[in-house]
C-alpha cells in the first residue's frame, strides 16, 4: 500500500471511529434517559416547575408565568398534548438539533473546523449534564437553549452577509426571535436584542479591552445609582434568596457602590465558575461543567486577538446576559441552568479562536 493510501485509510478509520463513538454516546444517552424516566428522574426532571407546566397544560392551573405553559395548553386543547411525548421531543431536540445548530455556529465560511474539532463540539453538547437533565421532563430550558443558539446563528449570518436586503431580512427575523425569547424568559430576550445593538459599538473598539472593562463597571455603578437595577435586586432579596440548598445569602439591594461591586463579583465567581462547593451536586457541577468552562474562558481572554466579528458578538452576549442573570439570582442550583447559554457562547468563541490561531488569522487593529 502506498503512503497516500495508508494515510487515507487512517483518516477513514479515524472518521469511522468518531462516528461509532458518537452513535454509542447517543445510544447510552437514550437508555439512561429511558431509565431515569422510568424511575421518576433525578429531581430536576420532575420538580415543581415541570409539575406546574403539566397542570397548566391540562387546565388545572390558569396562571401563566411565560409562553411555555401557554404553548402546552395550546397543544392540549388541540388534542396533541402528552407529557411523555413532549419530554421525548425535548430530548430529541437536546440530542440532535442542538448539537447540529451549535456546529453550524462555529463551522462556517470563516471558520471551517477540522473534523476532530467538529466532533468535540458535538460531544460537548451530548455530554453536557445540565442539558441532559432538563430534557427529562417539561422544562422550558431546552427550548431556551435552542433559541439562544438560533439567535447566535442569525447574528452570524447578519454579520457575514454583504447584501443590505438580506441583512435587513435577517435582522427582522432576529428581532422576532428576540421577542420569542422574551416571552419564554424576559431578561433573556432583553439580552438577545441588546447584544446586537451593543455589538456594533464594541466591534470597532474591541482592541481597547481594558477600557471596556472600566466602562462596564462604570455602567454598573451608574445603573445602580439611577435605580435601573432595583427590580432585579429586589427580586434577589435583601439577603439573597430565602430558600435553596445552594443559596449564597448575598443581597445586592441597598448597598453602596463599592460594597455592591465587591458582592457582585463574589456572586459572579460563585455562580459562573461554580466556586461554591457545599454538597455533592455542587461538586459534581464544578468538575463536570465549570472546570471546562474556566479553561475555555482563560483561553479566550489570552487569545482574544484572534477573535473575529462573530466572536465579538458572542462575547457581548456573554457579558450582557451573564450580568443580568447573575444580578437577579442567588442560588447555584438555578445558576447551573441559567448559565448554559453563557457557557455555550464562550465555548463557541474558543472553537473559532482555535481555528484562527492555528491558521494565524489575527484580527486587524
Amino acid at each position: 500500500m502506498t503512503r497516500t493510501g495508508s494515510r487515507n485509510s487512517m483518516i477513514k478509520f479515524k472518521n469511522q471511529t468518531w462516528l461509532a463513538l458518537a452513535c454509542w454516546i447517543l445510544i447510552i444517552r437514550t437508555f439512561v434517559w429511558i431509565y431515569l424516566k422510568s424511575i421518576g428522574g433525578l429531581g430536576l426532571g420532575n420538580g415543581n416547575d415541570s409539575n406546574y407546566y403539566h397542570l397548566a397544560a391540562t387546565g388545572e392551573v390558569d396562571v401563566f408565568t411565560s409562553a411555555w405553559p401557554i404553548v402546552l395548553r395550546g397543544l392540549s386543547q388541540a388534542g396533541l398534548y402528552d407529557r411523555d411525548l413532549v419530554s421525548l421531543v425535548l430530548f430529541i431536540i437536546a440530542s440532535v438539533l442542538l448539537p447540529v445548530l451549535f456546529l453550524k455556529i462555529i463551522d462556517g465560511n470563516s471558520t471551517p473546523l477540522k473534523k476532530d474539532a467538529k466532533w468535540i463540539s458535538v460531544f460537548l453538547i451530548l455530554t453536557y449534564p445540565t442539558i441532559f437533565f432538563f430534557s427529562l421532563d417539561l422544562y422550558r430550558d431546552i427550548v431556551i437553549y435552542t433559541l439562544s443558539v438560533i439567535s447566535f446563528l442569525l447574528a452570524k449570518s447578519i454579520i457575514e452577509t454583504r447584501y443590505t436586503f438580506r441583512r435587513i431580512l435577517l435582522a427582522s427575523i432576529y428581532v422576532v426571535v428576540s421577542y420569542v425569547c422574551f416571552l419564554f424568559r424576559d431578561y433573556f430576550g432583553v439580552a438577545i436584542i441588546s447584544t446586537l445593538v451593543t455589538f456594533y459599538l464594541y466591534a470597532n473598539s474591541s482592541k481597547y479591552f481594558k477600557s471596556w472593562v472600566i466602562v462596564y463597571f462604570t455602567c454598573l455603578i451608574l445603573l445602580l445609582l439611577s435605580g435601573a437595577l432595583d427590580q432585579l435586586l429586589i427580586y434577589r432579596g435583601v439577603d439573597g434568596f430565602e430558600q435553596g440548598g445552594a443559596t449564597f445569602g448575598i443581597g445586592l439591594y441597598g448597598k453602596d457602590p463599592l460594597t455592591f461591586l465587591a458582592l457582585f463579583l463574589l456572586s459572579f465567581f460563585y455562580q459562573m465558575f461554580g466556586l461554591y462547593l457545599v454538597n455533592f451536586p455542587t461538586v459534581f457541577a464544578f468538575f463536570s461543567e465549570s472546570i471546562f468552562f474556566i479553561f475555555a474562558l482563560v483561553y479566550v481572554v489570552k487569545n482574544r486577538a484572534y477573535m473575529d466579528s462573530h466572536s465579538k458578538y458572542l462575547m457581548v452576549f456573554f457579558v450582557t446576559y451573564s450580568t443580568i442573570w447573575v444580578l437577579g439570582n442567588d442560588n447555584l442550583g438555578t445558576a447551573v441552568r441559567l448559565r448554559v447559554p453563557s457557557y455555550l457562547a464562550i465555548y463557541a468563541i474558543a472553537f473559532i479562536i482555535q481555528y484562527r490561531k492555528n491558521n494565524l488569522i489575527r484580527t486587524p487593529n
